[in-house]
């Protein structure tokens, strides 16, 4: 009697709003599909209407900030504040010009850590994946930026400052805001967290390898940039800022 092949089942395909809302409540069925036939495009765009739309509303706070950041700092003389302040005074919202950094930051961010990424898994780790599937994971795990905005977005209108810590700097003082310390800990904040672990489900989906062996990877290198992005922030006086 000759043996029954039972075909294998395909998980089948989402549209964009599934994606989007199970990327949140069930990542790795997302990731199973993106498996089959990789998308990037719609996160690219979530991602980039939510920075251009909280840049905009946002910019006189921010604008603020900076100018208190100028008049705290001493290297400047008071005339060379006082033109400063008054060039970033000119207007209630950012030139429109600058939106279309928004998109380029973005595409360098999602093509370069899906690069690094890439590297790592394929090179360092023997594993076998394509690049496109690795671009796939790493734009929908930036759709976390949907639960952050919910979050941080009306905290930063509601308190008039941009600085809305949901990390362990939340354990130290804000009189060691400017500290290497306070810094460190700012980037442990819980939704990059929550990122991290998506990537990794991602990853470890995409190159059939165990979560743990895709986490450890992950979480090193975030832990790398938090170090290099705190240094730097010190570095540049506290003007500078995963």
């Amino acid at each position: 009697m000759a043996e029954q092949v039972v075909p294998s089942v395909e998980p089948n395909e989402m549209n964009w709003l599934s994606r989007v809302f199970n990327i949140i409540f069930e990542p790795r069925k997302v990731f199973e599909s993106l498996k089959q036939k990789p998308k990037w495009f719609v996160p690219f765009i979530v991602v980039c209407i939510l920075g251009i739309g909280f840049y905009y509303f946002a910019y006189p706070i921010i604008m603020m900030e900076q100018i208190h950041r100028i008049d705290a700092n001493e290297k400047y003389t008071d005339a060379q504040k006082e033109s400063m302040k008054q060039y970033m005074g000119r207007t209630e919202h950012p030139p429109i010009i600058q939106f279309a950094f928004q998109p380029l930051g973005v595409g360098i961010i999602f093509l370069a850590l899906s690069g690094v990424l890439f590297f790592v898994f394929n090179v360092l780790l023997g594993g076998d994946s394509t690049f496109k599937r690795v671009l796939s994971v790493v734009s929908h795990s930036y759709m976390i930026a949907i639960p952050t905005a919910i979050v941080k977005y009306p905290l930063v209108f509601i308190k008039k400052t941009v600085d809305v810590p949901t990390s362990l700097a939340l354990l130290l003082s804000v009189d060691m805001k400017d500290s290497f310390m306070y810094r460190f800990l700012d980037g442990f904040d819980v939704f990059t967290l929550w990122q991290v672990v998506v990537l990794s489900l991602g990853m470890s989906v995409m190159y059939k390898f165990s979560f743990k062996k895709s986490l450890v990877p992950i979480c090193s290198m975030w832990v790398l940039l938090i170090l290099i992005g705190s240094w730097i922030a010190g570095a540049l006086g506290g003007l500078g800022g995963f």
